[in-house]
């Protein structure tokens, strides 16, 4: 509920494996906090199309989402 509109492209797990990003044909970026059950935007849409490929920062909770354009957000 509340997810992605289009298919999922890519999805990793932040430092602690508590934290999910997805990142879906949407152009959405979407943290998942998996012990609570909740999500929320990760500055919104980043470009019309996919999400190609989320890095997380190894020890903080930064994500970091590149679109197929080259864009990263």
């Amino acid at each position: 509920a509340g997810g992605h509109v289009l298919p999922v492209s890519d999805v990793a797990f932040g430092p602690g494996d508590s934290l999910l990003a997805s990142g879906g044909e949407d152009g959405q970026l979407l943290c998942w906090h998996l012990a609570r059950s909740t999500r929320k935007p990760v500055g919104g849409a980043l470009a019309p199309g996919a999400v190609s490929r989320i890095a997380w920062h190894p020890r903080e909770r930064v994500v970091l989402g590149a679109h197929a354009s080259g864009l990263v957000g």
